[in-house]
């Protein structure tokens, strides 16, 4: 009997080790709506953080209005970030230089927009939408993670039917495209290559 419990705990204890929680993929693109924290000059940072450590890394306003700011998820293991109003004045990125921060947001599949609703407080919402437009020399080396489309491509310049196979490799499963539009020359078989998988 005490052999079939030690064997079910060391069970248990492996398949609890393996559990481990998600990371934001890296190279991929996270927004901030700060609303309310968008006064008094402030600009925007987030610090990541996870078994790879921690790091900082700028905002940087998308739209003419500045209503939202773009995060690039930089290199490392990233279980957990925490958006931060910076005071505008100083530009090192540090706890003494921070106004104020939302709580540990942690990865969360399919969302990329974090919406601040108080001067300590928000949450995910619904993705926000943007466009990719990709040169054909982008596509060798993009990676399985690097891109995250929920609204339209362009690919502008030639592009091979190999560089296709790397888009479709990059894109990946989960990735929605509503529209795409193909500027220049490209090989008449390209949409048969692109939809294959």
């Amino acid at each position: 009997m005490k052999k079939i419990f030690l064997l079910l705990s060391l069970c248990f204890l492996c398949i609890g080790s393996s559990i481990q929680a998600q990371t934001f993929p890296v190279g991929s693109k996270l927004f901030l709506k700060p609303n309310l924290w968008n006064v008094d000059g402030a600009r925007f940072a987030a610090y990541f953080f996870g078994d790879g450590g921690n790091t900082w890394t700028d905002a940087t306003a998308t739209s003419p209005a500045n209503d939202t700011y773009q995060i690039i998820v930089p290199t490392g293991e990233w279980t957990t970030v925490i958006f931060c109003r910076m005071n505008g004045t100083l530009m090192e990125n540090n706890w003494t230089n921070k106004w104020n921060q939302s709580p540990d947001v942690p990865y969360s599949a399919g969302n990329n927009t974090y919406n601040v609703t108080d001067w300590a407080d928000g949450a995910w919402i619904a993705p926000t939408n943007y466009s990719e437009t990709l040169a054909s020399a982008d596509l060798t080396n993009y990676g399985a993670n690097a891109l995250q489309l929920t609204n339209s491509l362009t690919i502008n310049n030639a592009i091979s039917n190999e560089q296709l196979a790397t888009l479709k490799t990059a894109l990946g499963a989960n990735t929605t495209i509503n529209s795409i539009t193909i500027e220049g020359d490209v090989p008449t078989n390209w949409a048969e290559n692109y939809y294959a998988a």
